[in-house]
C-alpha cells in the first residue's frame, strides 16, 4: 500500500479489548508494516492473525474506493482540459495551462466564465428639479387626466407650489429619478383642490407666462 495514512474502524474494538497488551502491540506492528509495504512478522497467535486479516480486508477496500475516486476525477478533469484546449497556432498567453485540481474537478477557466456572465448594472442617479429641463405640456395633460375637474389655472398654480417645494428642498430626498412620476403623485395626493383667487392668480402671473 505504502500510504501516509489509513483508516481503522471501530467494529474491531471488541477483538482488541480481548487481547493482552502484547497481542495488541503485535497487531499494531503488523498493520503498520502492511500499510508501509514492509515485511510482516508472522505470528502463531490465532486471535491476532484473524483480527489482522479482517483489518487488512477493510484497508484494501478503502484503498480501492479511493483509487477509483481519483481515476474518475482525473478523467473528468482531462475531458475539461481537452474541451478547452488551445489551437496549435495559439500565442504564449493563450497557451498558459488552465489550473486544475482533479479531486475538486473545478477549473480556473470555468470560474472566470461564471463571473463574466454576471453583468454589473450602472447605478442610477437622480437629479434635482429644474423647471426648464423637466416641465413640458405633458405635465398639464397628465394632471388633467388624473383630476379632470381641475382648471388649467389651478394646475399651473399647483406647478408653482411644486417648483417652490422641490427647489428649496435639500438632502437626499431632493433628487428624483422620474420627476414626471413625482408630479403625478403630487397631483393625486399632495394638495387639496381649491379654486384659485384673483390675488393668487395675479401673484403667479409672471410665473405662468414663463412656465407653460
Amino acid at each position: 500500500m505504502n500510504k501516509k495514512s489509513f483508516v481503522l474502524y471501530t467494529d474491531m474494538n471488541g477483538f482488541i479489548k480481548a487481547m493482552s497488551d502484547e497481542q495488541a502491540g503485535t497487531l499494531i506492528k503488523m498493520v503498520y508494516c502492511y500499510a508501509c509495504d514492509e515485511e510482516i512478522s508472522k505470528t502463531s497467535d490465532t486471535l491476532v492473525t484473524a483480527t489482522f486479516n479482517h483489518i487488512k480486508i477493510k484497508m484494501d477496500e478503502c484503498e480501492s474506493k479511493y483509487a477509483e475516486k481519483r481515476r474518475k476525477a482525473s478523467e473528468s478533469a482531462n475531458k475539461r482540459w481537452h474541451k478547452n484546449a488551445m489551437p496549435k497556432d495559439a500565442n504564449e498567453c493563450e497557451r498558459i495551462q488552465t489550473q486544475c485540481d482533479p479531486m475538486l474537478n473545478v477549473t480556473v477557466t470555468d470560474t472566470v466564465k461564471e463571473k463574466s456572465k454576471t453583468k454589473v448594472l450602472p447605478k442610477k442617479v437622480g437629479s434635482r428639479f429644474d423647471m426648464n429641463k423637466h416641465v413640458s405640456e405633458i405635465w398639464l395633460d397628465e394632471a388633467l387626466k388624473i383630476k379632470p375637474e381641475l382648471e388649467k389655472e389651478q394646475v399651473r398654480l399647483e406647478l408653482a407650489k411644486f417648483n417652490d417645494h422641490w427647489t428649496s428642498k435639500t438632502g437626499k430626498d431632493a433628487t428624483k429619478l422620474n420627476w414626471l412620476a413625482t408630479w403625478r403623485n403630487w397631483i393625486r395626493n399632495g394638495y387639496t383642490i381649491k379654486k384659485p383667487t384673483n390675488n393668487r392668480i395675479n401673484e403667479m402671473k409672471k410665473f405662468i407666462e414663463e412656465g407653460f
